[in-house]
Order: structure tokens, then sequence, then C-alpha cells
């Protein structure tokens, strides 16, 4: 997980007025967008290995 000290610094100054519990937020709703996305191309190059999805 990414800190929220370097999710701060990766925003810059678009962070500058958003609170620590916005920015976690934030960083928690990308990184499930990360591993929604992630899963759908691995289904997507390996439509049939079936036993590689149980592993998501």
């Amino acid at each position: 997980m990414v800190s929220l000290d370097r999710c701060r610094r990766l925003l810059g100054d678009k962070a500058n007025h958003l609170s620590d519990e916005e920015v976690e937020e934030l960083r928690d709703r990308l990184a499930a967008l990360a591993d929604v996305t992630l899963e759908q191309a691995i289904k997507d190059l390996y439509p049939s290995n079936h036993s590689f999805h149980n592993v998501l």
C-alpha cells in the first residue's frame, strides 16, 4: 500500500486542500480500480486458464 506521504507527493499541489482522510479514500479507491482493471486484463489475456483465475 502506498503511504499517505507518498500519495501527497504524487498528487503535488493538487492535494494541498485535501484532508488526510480524503487522500486515503482516493488512494483506496484507486487501488481498488487497479485491482479490478488488472484482474480483467488477466482474464482477457488468459481466458482458458481457470486455475489462474482462482489465484486472484
